[in-house]
């Protein structure tokens, strides 16, 4: 049997992932078999002529189960999930009007181990916007799986200065999966749905830092609700957070952000007070893996976010970090839960 299944698994098709049910789909679902036994226990003769004459309704009903089953209950929330896939990053984000964004994947092997799995245990059978931070494995890796066995419509990426495998091969990719490439730079702006939109504040078309070039140009961007923000900023350095402040020297408010995903995993050489200072966040979450060889998060750090009162929240002590923003339209004033599951 395992021999036959590994020779079937060549063929087109035969392999179909199945995103996981919610509960009420599952009560609903069990529910309409028990009334379908209910409605036709009657005797194997009565029940085929009973099947012949009513054709049509069963159907019907065999149908409104399929529904059911594959419907999606509306949740109007948007959540906002830092994935913990050891020391890399991987945010996923549902907006108020469904829309799934993917941002960064971790290591390779996380991709298939836990990344895939996740999103189809959400109940995400496509992704609307898959982001790519800058190419590091830690990064990148992740993302080459879903790519290849879930359904992308787009993929945005920064603006890149130096080419690498990573980058390569992950273009060759979208390529053959003929999905939709867009690459942002500084001043790019867009709404992804109703709810919510995108800044990208950096890097710039022209000026590209040459030092840790991949790091220090990661794609830098706010996503912006109503009166919540968040910043992401891949693996920038002290470098780069220096030549942003001085990019938006005249308007160092549009850095301001509610929530900060910390650059570089917490590591001493980012982070800066001057950017800290700038970005003004209430909440950062690291993404870092136990126990690290890197020494992320640095102390010194940590006590800078210490020093403004932002709540810190690290992937490596908290598992999965959660923050649920209630719809702005339900409710007056914003408000917003985070929640940790190990």
């Amino acid at each position: 049997m395992f021999a036959i299944t590994d020779i079937l698994k060549y063929l087109p098709f035969s392999i179909v992932f199945v995103k996981t049910p919610s509960i009420i789909t599952i009560f609903l679902y069990y529910l309409s078999i028990l009334v379908l036994i209910i409605y036709f226990k009657k005797s194997s003769v009565k029940f085929m002529l009973y099947v012949k004459k009513n054709f049509i309704k069963i159907i019907c009903a065999i149908l409104i189960i399929v529904m059911i089953f594959n419907f999606d209950f509306v949740d109007f929330n948007q959540y906002y999930h830092f994935v913990d896939v050891g020391q890399g990053d991987c945010i996923f984000i549902r907006t108020t009007y469904g829309k799934n964004l993917l941002i960064d994947g971790g290591e390779e092997e996380y991709g298939k181990n836990v990344v895939m799995p996740y999103l189809l245990d959400r109940g995400v059978s496509r992704i609307d916007y898959m982001i790519v931070s800058h190419f590091d494995s830690d990064h990148v890796g992740g993302l080459f799986y879903i790519l290849k066995n879930m359904n992308v419509k787009n993929v945005l990426i920064g603006t890149q200065y130096e080419d690498n495998k990573n980058f390569s091969d992950f273009l060759k990719l979208v390529k053959e999966k003929n999905i939709r490439l867009k690459m942002l730079k500084s001043g790019d702006n867009f709404t992804i749905d109703k709810s919510i939109s995108m800044e990208v504040l950096w890097p710039p078309s022209k000026k590209m830092i040459d030092e840790n070039s991949i790091n220090n140009n990661s794609l830098v961007f706010k996503l912006i609700n109503n009166d919540f923000s968040s910043l992401f900023t891949g693996d920038i350095e002290e470098i780069a957070e220096r030549e942003i402040l001085n990019y938006y020297k005249n308007d160092l408010k549009k850095l301001n952000s509610n929530i900060i995903k910390v650059p570089h995993h917490g590591s001493k050489t980012s982070s800066s007070i001057a950017f800290i200072e700038a970005v003004q966040p209430k909440v950062c979450i690291i993404g870092v893996g136990k126990k690290n060889k890197f020494g992320h998060p640095d102390d010194v750090v940590l006590e800078r976010y210490k020093s403004i009162n932002c709540k810190i929240y690290r992937t490596d002590e908290m598992g999965e970090i959660s923050i649920k923003k209630n719809a702005s339209f339900l409710k007056k004033h914003s408000k917003v839960n985070i929640y940790t599951k190990l």
